[in-house]
């Protein structure tokens, strides 16, 4: 296999890298826009970024990924600082169907860069 195939073949898989769910649609324009939060939130993390730099950055299209809302809702929620109520929407909500996944997608982001 060739570097292009493989980097095409992981290209390909990113939204599976996101969601963990196999034949995931989104579009790329999404694949963007969660790419360039995850790299904001390791920054933050970091203590590299503030986190009003992740508010400002383009918010994910509810035409483009089914599960854009509720990644907006939770930003929103992170904004106002509740804890009880973060943790209750991410409970409630399908996103922690998700999550797990965007790990090994952050690593091999970091690697990829």
């Amino acid at each position: 296999m060739s570097v292009g195939s493989l980097k095409e073949e992981y290209i390909e898989n990113i939204p599976f890298f996101i969601s963990g769910r196999k034949n995931e649609e989104m579009t790329r324009k999404c694949i963007e826009s969660l790419s360039l939060m995850t790299e904001a939130f390791m920054d933050y993390s970091s203590g590299i970024k503030d986190f009003k730099d992740i508010q400002s950055l383009p918010k994910p299209q509810p035409s483009h990924w089914e599960y854009a809302n509720k990644i907006n809702e939770l930003l929103e929620l992170l904004s106002q600082g509740n804890s009880e109520k973060i943790i209750s929407f991410y409970r409630e909500s399908t996103l922690c169907d998700l999550w797990g996944m965007p790990s090994h997608y952050v690593c091999l982001k970091r690697k990829n860069n």
